[in-house]
């Protein structure tokens, strides 16, 4: 759904499901995944890459990219899980809990870069459902180095 005065520029790739809400811009080249809502007045720098059932608050500036079923304020910052999206979406408790329990230890070590802490997930099997391994697959993923969404206080 595009809502009014909403801006979609060259080569940007929308998924089923997602709201663009009153005067969302997206620069080219962006990709927005499935369920993903964008609030009014939100803007999207070129080549960013929008994860599934992300939420965006209103009046945001978003120049990194945005991992799967996470909720980012202001610019660039990534506040907590769209939990609100994902009982909306139906998810079980235990893909709730599973992407809880990853988003925690990827947000909440700052060691390591994300892509590492990732990859260590990854390799040691660490998620437990289908959801999960999706959430810390988006961080290993081969995309220009634009960065991802951080917490406020890092």
């Amino acid at each position: 759904l595009l809502m009014a005065f909403s801006h979609v520029g060259h080569d940007t790739c929308i998924g089923n499901d997602s709201i663009l809400a009153n005067q969302v811009l997206l620069a080219g080249c962006v990709t927005i995944e499935s369920h993903v809502f964008l609030s009014g007045g939100s803007m999207v720098h070129q080549h960013v890459h929008v994860g599934e059932s992300a939420f965006v608050s209103g009046n945001s500036e978003v120049t990194m990219h945005i991992p799967p079923f996470v909720t980012v304020l202001d610019r660039n910052n990534v506040s907590n899980l769209n939990v609100v999206g994902l009982h909306r979406r139906q998810f079980s408790s235990e893909e709730v809990s599973d992407i809880k329990a990853l988003y925690r230890h990827i947000y909440g070590n700052q060691n390591l870069s994300f892509k590492k802490k990732a990859e260590q997930l990854l390799n040691d099997k660490q998620y437990k459902t289908g959801k999960g391994e999706q959430f810390i697959s988006f961080f290993v993923q081969e995309m220009p180095s634009r960065g991802f969404v951080y917490p406020k206080n890092a």
